[in-house]
């Protein structure tokens, strides 16, 4: 069918992360009404202005990589990540999270490059043990968690990326006694 967007793998990043910093409860804009009986029904029955009771924090990138698959673009990208962090908003029964991410990627030449997406992940007992910190926690699998994003730059060499948009799937990988590890797989969405 024409018109309707196609995937190019593009993009394959690496991230470790720092402690969690919690900042705590988040004011999100959902709707509901104030004679809800439960908290499913407050976050699903709109007609007015609630408390959502969502965690927020901030999960500090302490290094990535982020590196182009084989065979796309016209030159192979590879750079390190140097400074990042993900706001999310997780809500109270851990069926959500809302990702907002940024970073700075500089390349082995020294250019820098902005990195955002903004996405979310779907709340399982994986992800949920994963964010309570609990020391049980297992890795999550691919497809629990989806993004879009865009890449910023003025350096003439990777210019390009700036007119595109990429969407991607993550999972968050979990070793005990390790810091956890974000892995993304981006691919750009083209015609």
């Amino acid at each position: 069918m024409e018109g309707f967007p196609k995937l190019v793998p593009a993009f394959t990043i690496r991230m470790q992360t720092a402690p969690q910093l919690i900042m705590g409860l988040s004011y999100l804009c959902y709707h509901s009404t104030l004679s809800a009986t439960s908290p499913e029904t407050m976050l699903t029955s709109f007609s007015g202005p609630a408390f959502s009771n969502a965690v927020m924090a901030v999960g500090p990138i302490e290094h990535g990589t982020v590196k182009s698959v084989p065979g796309y673009g016209a030159e192979p990208f590879e750079g390190e990540v140097v400074n990042g962090a993900d706001i999310f908003q997780v809500d109270a029964l851990f069926r959500s999270v809302k990702l907002d991410f940024r970073a700075v990627i500089k390349t082995p030449e020294g250019h820098a490059v902005y990195f955002t997406f903004l996405g979310f992940i779907e709340g399982n007992e994986d992800t949920a043990l994963i964010l309570k910190g609990d020391p049980n926690a297992k890795s999550s699998q691919w497809g629990s968690s989806f993004m879009s994003g865009t890449f910023e730059t003025g350096n003439p060499k990777w210019v390009g990326m700036t007119n595109k948009v990429f969407v991607g799937s993550q999972r968050l990988i979990k070793k005990p006694d390790q810091p956890l590890v974000v892995e993304i797989n981006l691919s750009e969405v083209t015609v």
